[in-house]
């Protein structure tokens, strides 16, 4: 972000700025982006949350087929060629 600040910098003042000082912006960016990140994860691991035990869900017993009434159905019967006329 710093060369693109300088190169923002140098169109908005119209400030011509030498060749041989590109290296610099590109150099310090990177330096002040990895002690900024590195400060950041500092910051991070002395902010650490306590940790929480985890439950797993208990499983649900399925109900038992007792307690539900048996269903009523029509004894099985193969079909015939014709049951499409005999209805």
């Amino acid at each position: 972000m710093l060369p693109a600040f300088a190169v923002f910098v140098e169109v908005l003042f119209n400030i011509g700025l030498n060749p041989e000082v590109w290296p610099y912006p590109f150099i310090g960016g990177y330096t002040a982006g990895s002690v900024g990140i590195e400060a950041l994860r500092a910051q991070d691991e002395n902010s650490v949350r306590p940790v929480q035990n985890y439950t797993p869900p208990q499983p649900v017993a399925p109900p038992s087929r007792e307690a539900r009434p048996p269903k009523e159905q029509p004894p099985f019967q193969f079909a015939s060629w014709n049951d499409e006329e005999e209805r």
